[in-house]
């Protein structure tokens, strides 16, 4: 505007409509494997997730996700059994987005103990519904 003396900061026009949350290193002791030397003992996996959120309204927790509930949910699912890393990873996302704020997720599980000279890695991408497009 002509001979205004409002001056507009570009940081001031900024709108977040999603923010990005990852948490990596997590590690956890699973039942999981398919061949007969892995089933009925633990093998340790490594969980990495990168959350699309909803920004936060406010400054505390309650606002968005707590890093600890990816920990809590990778833990519960180590107890249970499951064959495939491929799946431990779907699972881990499904959870994830069942939680309201995220609105996609990218979970990436990697186990070091499954080749003789190397490690095995999955990775799951997961969008809520509405948030596709």
């Amino acid at each position: 505007m002509a001979g205004s003396d409002v001056s507009i900061r570009p940081a001031a026009l900024a709108v977040a409509l999603r923010q990005t949350i990852a948490v990596s290193d997590i590690r956890v002791e699973a039942f999981i494997g398919v061949h007969g030397h892995e089933l009925d003992r633990r093998q340790s996996l490594v969980i990495g997730a990168t959350l699309g959120v909803v920004p936060p309204d406010g400054d505390t927790i309650a606002s968005t996700i707590d890093y600890n509930r990816v920990v809590e949910l990778s833990r519960s699912l180590a107890e249970q059994g499951i064959g495939l890393i491929e799946t431990f990873a779907r699972r881990l996302g499904e959870e994830l987005l069942a939680e309201p704020r995220v609105l996609q997720v990218e979970v990436v599980v990697v186990k070091p103990g499954a080749l003789p000279n190397g490690t095995a890695r999955a990775t799951a991408s997961l969008v809520r519904g509405s948030a596709i497009g």
